[in-house]
């Protein structure tokens, strides 16, 4: 029964109700070793930025979200 918002890129923080949980995944293709690891050197992977976003405006008091094998440790590191 939930209709999706849209455009993460275009969803306004003042647009969401509160909530508690924050569940998010990112696509993988900018970090998985079967993509080209790009990180945040491709507009796929900046998507993360989004997600923190909402998590910085709304401070929900759980988020998961989902790690890609080579998320954290992409460009030794500094990508995340």
């Amino acid at each position: 029964g939930d209709t999706p918002l849209g455009d993460i890129k275009e969803i306004k923080i003042k647009d969401l109700p509160d909530f508690t949980v924050l569940a998010a995944s990112t696509p993988c293709q900018s970090f998985s070793a079967q993509g080209k690891r790009k990180g945040l050197k491709d507009s796929r992977g900046r998507l993360i930025h989004e997600v923190l976003r909402i998590v910085d405006g709304k401070k929900p008091q759980v988020v998961f979200i989902e790690n890609v094998e080579g998320m954290a440790n992409i460009h030794n590191g500094r990508d995340l």
